[in-house]
């Protein structure tokens, strides 16, 4: 896992601003009762900071069915650069299983301080997202 305790997060809300039962705290405490839950809109979006440039190979994410994001991509942003470039697209499914989305080979070799997890769209109708467990490898 590249998650440590440097890692900083933010993102785009929080279910009524409910931030200590549904904060992105949950994110990454490993308790399978806790989530970070967004409130309506979209999109949502999940921000990672690393202390070191990484190399992204996976993320790993356990939705809530029924809250899974729809046309998602995953974009970094390099050392030195002002916008952030995609590394790639994933489809979620509608499951409650933890699902494991590559990083094509070709982009693996991308260093970079920052990922973002963008959810354009959601599988609800309000476009909350839900997320139970996230992991960077």
């Amino acid at each position: 896992s590249l998650l440590d305790d440097k890692v900083r997060s933010r993102v785009s809300s929080v279910l009524s601003r409910q931030t200590t039962e549904f904060g992105k705290q949950h994110l990454f405490d490993r308790k399978p009762e806790t989530s970070w839950s967004s409130d309506a809109g979209k999109p949502q979006w999940i921000l990672l900071d690393f202390a070191e440039p990484v190399k992204i190979h996976q993320v790993s994410i356990l939705f809530q069915g029924g809250f899974v994001g729809k046309d998602c991509t995953f974009e970094v942003l390099e050392e030195n650069e002002k916008e952030f470039q995609l590394l790639s697209t994933f489809f979620p499914e509608e499951k409650n299983l933890p699902q494991v989305f590559e990083i094509p080979a070709e982009k693996r070799d991308i260093a970079s301080k920052r990922l973002k997890i963008n959810f354009n769209d959601s599988t609800d109708f309000y476009g909350r997202i839900i997320v139970y467990d996230l992991d960077v490898l």
